[in-house]
């Protein structure tokens, strides 16, 4: 666990203590009680248990800053300090510096912040080098602190950025996480095993389709047996060395589940019925070519337009050609049969 990692992330007081879950801390403007911590890329953010009126407060720390504590010594209260010197005496200090207190000859003193970490690294007793306080075990993936920024993958092929990281004091955090496909979502971990069984960070190998064609969350894809028209949304494990994917019919006639991915094609395939209504269609839509140049014809293939690769005088009659071609292709026919 790289400790220096942790160390800037999580709240620390003034003193090099770690924020406690359930701590009195001085949030904005007001003393609040600690409810949960965030860590974000470039804040820390720490929430506050809600008030009688139901709002809630939130310290938005930059790197570095330090949280205040709540005195809890009377204003007026002589307190041990540091003076100009360095040396350790008795001084009055303001409210908001008032932090804790100690009991001499049954005489009670508030301490302030510098004359404690002073006492606690003369008793070796300081808690700086604690970078967590006790009930909060940050989330590891392959034995790697995950923070903010990270890039993971879990058991489904599922790339996950870690936005932000929280810590509530029932025993779990939760990852704040977004991809293109799942946004949003909170991953849940019991912090007593302090890792994702589920995340890895090395990247899964690429799935490729039948046409050695990348296969990704998101894309349309067509089954090989009937050419069903399928959405893919995930990936599940190998079945003979084939990965299945997760998909969910968009129109056909089988309501796949999970595909073999040699299976699945992202062209789709022909059919008597797509060749009878391409028929139907104008020379535009048949080639797809409304609002395109001629010079950048979206049918071009290999550097050819239609014309060029059937060698006729237009792609109107080049539309005709491709049809009987496509005819054939259906029915088996080989040259000029």
């Amino acid at each position: 666990m790289d400790q220096d990692i942790i160390r800037g992330y999580w709240p620390l007081y003034e003193d090099g203590a770690p924020v406690r879950i359930g701590d009195r801390i001085m949030g904005t403007f007001d003393p609040m009680t600690v409810e949960s911590v965030t860590v974000y890329p470039n804040t820390t953010n720490v929430r506050s248990t809600p008030d009688v009126a139901g709002t809630r407060d939130h310290l938005h720390l930059s790197p570095g800053e330090r949280v205040k504590r709540v005195g809890d010594a009377p204003e007026g209260v002589p307190c041990l300090g540091t003076g100009p010197d360095g040396d350790i005496g008795t001084c009055i200090l303001e409210e908001d510096h008032q932090t804790w207190h100690i009991v001499i000859d049954g005489v009670r003193y508030g301490v302030g912040n510098y004359a404690r970490r002073a006492i606690a690294e003369a008793l070796d007793l300081t808690t700086s080098r604690k970078t967590l306080p006790s009930g909060i075990a940050w989330p590891e993936v392959d034995g790697e602190p995950v923070v903010p920024g990270d890039t993971l993958w879990d058991d489904e092929g599922f790339m996950i950025n870690v936005t932000g990281v929280e810590f509530k004091g029932d025993g779990y955090c939760v990852l704040h996480v977004f991809n293109e496909h799942i946004r949003n979502v909170a991953c849940t971990v019991d912090t007593t095993s302090k890792c994702f069984p589920t995340l890895t960070r090395t990247e899964p190998e690429t799935v490729l389709d039948r046409d050695g064609v990348p296969i990704e969350v998101g894309d349309t894809v067509w089954h090989e047996a009937d050419g069903t028209e399928l959405h893919v949304i995930g990936f599940q494990h190998e079945e003979d060395g084939e990965r299945i994917v997760t998909v969910e019919r968009v129109r056909g006639p089988i309501d796949w589940d999970g595909c073999r991915c040699l299976s699945l094609s992202h062209v789709r395939p022909d059919s008597w019925e797509r060749l009878a209504e391409d028929a139907r269609n104008g020379l535009c839509d048949y080639w797809s070519c409304h609002d395109a140049r001629c010079v950048d014809c979206p049918a071009t293939v290999d550097g050819k337009d239609p014309a060029q690769r059937y060698g006729t005088d237009s792609c109107a009659h080049a539309m005709a050609v491709d049809i009987v071609a496509r005819a054939k292709a259906l029915a088996g026919v080989v040259g000029d049969e």
